[in-house]
């Protein structure tokens, strides 16, 4: 780090891209969980990795002074407070709530990655409200529901129509039988 006349510390220019990778990636994320990852291990960390990799999900460590700067010019200064040391920061892109699923579900398996604060879609949360983020629908099954709210009235009304057109066919059936059993025995 290189320190201004100001006595602030700024990036050397090798570390400036990478600021700026990491400001555009906290800008386009939809949630943004900042956690501490002490006590975990390489084969605990790939593991955490690799499933955020499968839901199209992040999990990067970030230095002290670069995440700050990064959270700065991506607009949530706010957050500066609460960045001491390397702090795991976990991103969702498509669905805000992946994140705290898998931050959840890690913490239940090894009692390891506190959360710190996090950003849901804009908005500041606390480690309390991670309970209802998680619980919440995934994307998919949002869909379905829809879906399903939006087919059930119309299988509804395929099925009276089914009903009607095989009553209807039931009275003309009748009506043959009725004729054909008039005509033999007239």
């Amino acid at each position: 780090m290189e320190t201004t006349k100001r006595g602030r510390a700024e990036p050397k220019p090798t570390k400036v891209e990478s600021v700026k990778k990491l400001a555009e990636q906290l800008e386009r994320a939809k949630a943004i969980y900042l956690t501490d990852f002490t006590g975990l291990n390489v084969e605990l960390m790939t593991r955490l990795r690799r499933e955020f990799h499968q839901e199209k999900a992040e999990y990067i460590i970030g230095k002290k002074t670069l995440t700050r700067l990064a959270l700065r010019d991506a607009g949530y200064g706010d957050l500066l407070g609460t960045v001491e040391g390397a702090v795991g920061i976990a991103m969702g892109f498509d669905d805000p709530a992946v994140p705290a699923r898998i931050i959840a579900k890690f913490a239940e398996e090894t009692e390891k990655l506190p959360v710190r604060i996090g950003i849901f879609e804009g908005r500041r949360i606390s480690p309390k409200d991670m309970d209802a983020i998680r619980n919440l629908p995934t994307r998919a099954e949002v869909l379905a529901t829809i879906v399903y709210v939006i087919g059930s009235p119309v299988q509804d009304f395929v099925g009276v129509l089914a009903g009607v057109l095989q009553n209807f066919l039931g009275v003309l059936d009748a009506i043959i039988e009725q004729k054909k059993a008039a005509e033999e025995s007239g």
